[in-house]
């Protein structure tokens, strides 16, 4: 006998669930169209591997997932992509189960892979200071702008994403100080060094120069499908200056400002908690790893110039 409990649970495919999933996190979660699509990518790489099973997806067992993170590895997944897609999954089938869509929630009790997550890659104030003047030299009035967008990420320790978008109105010039709309639409009050300020001033008359002089609501204006500016153009400009000021291409990587301004303001003697409300962290845990590159530099002061460690005695030896 085919109970209601059996039917409702027989009758949905893996590509109905994955909509009523998709459907959830946008409609009622508020999720936005950027984050669903990593959802619905995410979630279309375990299903290829459940149809390849010619499995339905009330069947997944904890066994099945655990086969499937396991070949993730396999093919070169980093630990940190792995725990991304293992979120996912207990997401997709926490809401499955609680919608009664299965009897068991197979991802219970999945354990995620151990995750060291690696140190920033800072750049040193000598670098950041090179980095300025060589895009000050650039073809005018590029160059207005690129400077403005150095100040900017490194002055503010703006994302990347949040740096290319800004509207026009987050600046003032009878202001010194922008208010960001960061993730999950949380807005943060941020000081602009003078710095940042001067930049801006030098470049707000060519602004529009960058959209063939029409009307633009962005700081940073194009003529491309976002209006603005977008992260990989930033990224391939930066770039262009690694030849030219013999910084390593690997660091010059837009993130890479975010740390440094989080790292020298802690350096500085700033309070943790400041900088994880500038930074726009959801959890202080995320900031706190900028505390070990402080805290190599404690150990190096320490081993410098405390009179009992091993280099002082050496020194006063010699």
């Amino acid at each position: 006998m085919v109970t209601e409990k059996n039917a409702l649970l027989q009758g949905i495919s893996v590509q109905e669930a994955l909509q009523k999933f998709i459907y959830f996190k946008n409609i009622e979660v508020g999720f936005s169209l950027k984050s669903i699509d990593a959802y619905r990518s995410d979630l279309n790489d375990f299903i290829q591997s459940v149809t390849f099973l010619h499995k339905k997806i009330h069947l997944v067992t904890q066994g099945d997932l655990e086969d499937y993170i396991a070949s993730l590895a396999d093919r070169g997944y980093k630990t940190g992509s792995v725990a991304r897609k293992m979120s996912v999954l207990k997401q997709f089938f926490s809401f499955l189960y609680l919608e009664k869509y299965m009897s068991q929630n197979p991802a219970q009790h999945l354990k995620h892979p151990k995750h060291k997550r690696p140190l920033p890659n800072s750049l040193t104030l000598d670098e950041i200071d090179v980095l300025i003047k060589h895009a000050a030299q650039g073809v005018f009035p590029h160059n207005l702008r690129f400077v403005t967008l150095l100040e900017l990420v490194y002055g503010s320790g703006l994302r990347v994403s949040e740096l290319v978008s800004m509207p026009l109105s987050a600046v003032s010039h009878d202001r010194d100080y922008t208010i960001i709309t960061g993730k999950g639409n949380k807005q943060r009050l941020i000081p602009l060094t003078q710095q940042s300020k001067q930049a801006i001033d030098a470049y707000l008359p060519y602004r529009l120069f960058f959209c063939n002089n029409k009307d633009s609501l962005f700081l940073f204006p194009s003529t491309g499908r976002d209006g603005h500016l977008t992260r990989i153009r930033f990224f391939q400009i930066l770039k262009s200056l690694a030849a030219s000021t013999g910084i390593a291409a690997e660091k010059l990587n837009p993130h890479n400002f975010r740390h440094s301004f989080a790292t020298d303001l802690l350096r500085g003697g700033a309070d943790l908690k400041s900088v994880q409300n500038l930074l726009g962290h959801q959890s202080i845990t995320t900031t706190e790893i900028y505390t070990h590159l402080c805290y190599d530099d404690i150990k190096e002061s320490l081993r410098n110039h405390h009179p009992l460690s091993d280099e002082k005695l050496l020194k006063e030896k010699i």
